[in-house]
């Protein structure tokens, strides 16, 4: 089981999305929980080696909530 868990909610955030996730590669895991993006957010995202999920965007709650169901970290 990883200790840490990273979850990061994204919609077309590919001018950001490499620096935030390369940021938090002291975590075990990192999901992604995409709502919906149109540009390279996704491909991005798996490409540096995060588990991604889609979910219609329906608020952050909702979003968080979906992430940390998918996490498997203790923290």
């Amino acid at each position: 089981m990883p200790n840490l868990s990273a979850v990061v909610i994204t919609r077309n955030e590919e001018a950001n999305i490499e620096r935030c996730l390369r940021s938090l590669r002291v975590a075990d895991e990192i999901i992604v929980v995409d709502s919906g993006s149109t540009d390279r957010t996704v491909a991005m995202a798996e490409s540096l080696g995060a588990r991604v999920y889609t979910k219609l965007w329906t608020g952050y709650g909702p979003a968080k909530k979906e992430g940390v169901g998918r996490a498997s970290g203790k923290w």
